[in-house]
């Protein structure tokens, strides 16, 4: 198992599956949360012609270095989760 860059504790995400739903473990339990959320419009949109996921798949980067996002972020990302019933 490799370790997480950021806090070098064991990686629960599997490297093959980047939508395996695991979260690395430098994850706020609110940025558990962001990822399983921006996890789910990925999948989601990627299955629909037309829809952009390059600002979900920055805002999935940014978990790399933060272990959250911004209130900021998530509101889009919650709008988004609302307007189109992802959820």
């Amino acid at each position: 198992m490799d370790k997480c860059p950021k806090c070098g504790y064991d990686e629960l995400a599997d490297e093959n599956d980047p939508f395996s739903g695991a979260s690395p473990t430098h994850l706020s339990d609110q940025g558990r949360v962001d990822f399983n959320n921006l996890t789910e419009v990925i999948k989601w949109g990627e299955a629909r012609e037309g829809f952009s996921c390059d600002f979900f798949n920055s805002l999935k980067a940014n978990l790399d270095k933060y272990p959250e996002l911004t209130q900021k972020q998530r509101t889009a990302l919650d709008n988004v989760i609302k307007k189109f019933r992802i959820k």
